[in-house]
């Protein structure tokens, strides 16, 4: 058994659980506006996507004043990013409020997620509900995900699983791969229905066809331990490479642990390092120890204390007991300067880190990359 191999999700996934809505709701924007979207709003649209905002602003600002209600949501969202304007939640607000009195869907939400949020509005959960409906109601499936989340949670409504299960089944139907994860989540764990995992099983292959790296890691997961489906280590690494190859860190670290012990794969050091790399540098604790073993002894990797001390240095500054435990191991092979090396190393790269995230807070879309 693989060292966390028993990590899954522990809850339904909720929209604002993987990006800012803003961020997201922009990329979900670009699909819905472009593909019959007139000429002026289509320069707009290409402006951002090239970055040059201000461009995008003058174009938008003329269409949403005369009405367009897609123009009116764009310029809510430059608002709300700080893009070609100055950032102004309450600004965005108005321009949302402008676009939802046309029934908007997308303004419907985000009015909702600013009175849920209190941003540029006080917050009021109950306004937030309302809109959120509304948006429903209007076939949104973003709204769908976040009604089901508040009753998985009871925030603002009385805790019913049943309820928020019937508004995921309601996004799935609808397309939504998070919809199919989350009713799957339900029947894999009882809540709001007779637990099923089959069913469950049913559920996540539908939302991994629709592209959902969590469906697919959780099928990696299931064939693994076989729950609700024999064993099976090959059918288990092919999830998590699907997972794995959309970005999915569990699924890398899986990957990795798999290639290295040749766990339903031809054992491989070369291709562990490559996996265990991946989720290392995006800030995995084992996959760095893991990383940092493979360096001690050179395996899939040129032999580098140096490295081996840096990678289990990083992971034991995140708690990782076994991590700890590495470093004095290390530590009293090493002379001082190998030791100083790696500190250095490390800090390096964990400054390289916080500038990236200095620069864009979150990942955009793919409509916008």
């Amino acid at each position: 058994m693989r060292s966390g191999s028993n990590i899954t999700v522990s809850c339904p996934i909720r929209l604002g659980a993987w990006l800012p809505v803003v961020v997201w709701l922009a990329g979900g924007l670009v699909a819905w506006s472009v593909a019959a979207a007139p000429a002026d709003l289509q320069t707009a649209v290409a402006a951002y996507r090239s970055g040059d905002f201000p461009a995008a602003v003058r174009a938008l600002r003329p269409l949403a004043e005369h009405g367009d209600p897609r123009a009116r949501v764009w310029m809510g969202v430059l608002y709300d990013r700080g893009r070609g304007v100055r950032r102004n939640p309450a600004t965005a607000v108005r321009w949302y409020r402008r676009a939802a009195a046309g029934g908007d869907v997308i303004a419907e939400f985000n009015l909702g997620w600013h009175y849920a949020h209190g941003l540029g509005v006080r917050r009021d959960p109950r306004m937030a509900l309302r809109w959120y409906r509304q948006a429903a109601a209007h076939g949104g499936v973003q709204a769908m995900i976040v009604l089901g989340s508040l009753y998985d949670e009871g925030r603002g409504v009385p805790k019913d699983p049943a309820r928020a299960l019937a508004w995921y089944r309601g996004a799935a139907g609808h397309g939504s791969a998070l919809g199919a994860f989350n009713v799957g989540w339900h029947y894999d764990r009882g809540l709001g229905v007779a637990r099923d995992v089959r069913r469950a099983l049913g559920w996540y292959r539908r939302a991994a066809r629709n592209g959902s790296a969590l469906a697919q890691y959780t099928l990696g997961w299931h064939y693994d331990h076989g729950d609700g489906v024999v064993a099976d280590a090959r059918a288990a690494a092919r999830w998590y490479r699907r997972a794995a190859e959309r970005g999915f860190v569990a699924a890398q670290f899986n990957l990795g642990w798999d290639y290295e012990h040749g766990h339903g794969v031809a054992r491989a050091a070369t291709q562990a390092a490559y996996w265990y790399r991946k989720a290392a540098e995006a800030g995995d604790a084992r996959a760095r120890l893991a990383l940092g073993r493979l360096y001690y002894t050179g395996r899939g990797v040129p032999e580098d204390a140096v490295q081996a001390r840096m990678w289990a240095g990083l992971a034991a500054a995140q708690g990782d007991a076994a991590a700890e435990r590495a470093v004095v191991f290390l530590d009293r092979r090493l002379s001082p300067e190998k030791i100083a090396a790696a500190r250095r190393l490390a800090l390096r790269r964990q400054g390289a880190a916080r500038t990236i995230r200095a620069i864009d807070p979150a990942p955009l879309p793919r409509d916008l990359r």
